[in-house]
């Protein structure tokens, strides 16, 4: 272990350090009651969230005290929270099932965990409640129209086949596909869903397209769990096309490797999927792990400007949330249950062998990044999931 520290640049060496002896050593005085990253004061913000009835942003180094009210924008990563009052909750927050003509919330013995913070517990959730069909005639004539040019496109296989308008009406349904009501019906039309896999996994397709139906996919099925359930229910049992549904996210990251747009909102998608019960096992069965470090492509980092850092960023926090956050497992599937034990039908690798090739990418990108002046961004999130696995692992 010393060895090892001994070859990292002392910047880092550092900040290993610093991080390790966090909990033992004594706190500065008043200071420490404080985050500043610059000598501006105006710039600093408390060391622990300060919560309000209001939703308010979290700063990535900030301490989340127990029992709040805490949500995620898988697109941006940006996490917001508030006190865990008894005021109405904003539907979008919510697991939800759906029932003839309306959405009804689940049950809290039905719906899927939010993000919790520590032991925080899910806010009290109304099984009669029920989001009705939206009532903006507009808006639903947007929806049908946009899902009839999708729905009349041959096979999404061609973009010079594809109508002119096919672009604009994927922009609409990326807009309406926020409301859990417009993302679950086109998760239920499985023609429409079928021919949005087919498009984005299309490398003859134009990138701007591709791009645009993937991320017609992810905002469709974020926060959504009865659109990823419809999703992965498939035309027939759980799969699309007759292939899983995270198989073929995962060979579409593969095939764009040209196209970092394209890769950042498949994975975006491909987080959403990853949430569903028994869907990281499916991950590690389709060589997920090997797929995200080609998309990650370590031997290019510092040598092509920013192109692909966005991707990076994305891979970084798809492993740190799924395989190194505690509180991001459930239902038995920790590295420790059903997912170490099998993969495939076989004993699964240790943990340690399953995320010990991430020391090398994480650590080596981290280096190059120094050298290159690189400290923002892309950086911290790497660092972030780095110092994770070195928590999860020991050392690295």
């Amino acid at each position: 272990m010393l060895r090892r520290l001994a070859q990292l640049p002392l910047p880092l060496l550092l900040l290993l350090i610093g991080t390790a002896s966090a909990s033992s050593a004594p706190s500065p005085a008043a200071s420490s009651d404080l985050i500043c990253h610059t000598s501006d004061p105006a710039e600093c913000y408390p060391r622990t969230f300060q919560p309000t009835r209001d939703w308010q942003m979290v700063r990535d180094d900030q301490h989340l005290p127990p029992g709040l009210h805490v949500r995620m924008n898988w697109e941006t990563g940006q996490k917001d929270a508030k006190l865990n009052d008894d005021s109405p909750i904003n539907p979008s927050d919510l697991a939800v099932a759906v029932e003839d003509d309306a959405i009804e919330y689940a049950s809290p013995q039905q719906q899927a965990p939010l993000l919790r913070s520590d032991s925080l517990k899910s806010p009290p959730y109304s099984p009669n409640g029920k989001i009705p069909v939206p009532k903006d005639a507009g808006e639903r004539e947007i929806f049908l129209t946009s899902m009839a040019i999708i729905n009349s496109t041959c096979d999404g296989n061609n973009s010079a086949a594809l109508p002119s308008d096919f672009l604009n009406a994927l922009g609409d349904l990326e807009d309406l596909s926020h409301d859990l009501y417009y993302g679950t019906e086109i998760a239920r039309d499985r023609i429409v869903f079928t021919k949005l896999i087919s498009v984005l996994s299309t490398t003859d397709n134009d990138p701007a397209i591709r791009a645009a139906a993937a991320l017609v996919l992810g905002s469709a099925l974020q926060n959504n769990p009865t659109a990823v359930d419809l999703a992965l229910a498939g035309p027939v049992t759980g799969t699309t096309g007759g292939v899983p549904l995270t198989r073929l996210l995962l060979k579409a990251i593969s095939i764009n490797e040209n196209f970092p747009k394209v890769q950042e909102r498949i994975i975006y998608a491909l987080s959403a999927v990853t949430r569903a019960p028994g869907q990281r096992i499916a991950f590690l069965e389709h060589g997920g792990m090997d797929r995200m470090r080609e998309a990650f492509d370590l031997e290019t980092v510092g040598h092509e400007g920013h192109k692909r850092d966005g991707v990076r960023g994305k891979v970084a926090n798809y492993i740190k949330d799924y395989f190194l956050d505690d509180l991001m497992t459930r239902d038995g599937e920790g590295l420790a249950g059903p997912l170490e034990q099998r993969v495939n039908g076989r004993p699964n690798r240790s943990e340690e062998d399953m995320l010990k090739p991430w020391c090398r990418v994480f650590g080596e990108s981290l280096k190059k990044w120094m050298q290159h002046g690189v400290n923002g961004g892309v950086y911290e999130k790497v660092e972030g999931a780095y110092m994770a696995l070195i928590n999860k692992l020991g050392e690295c």
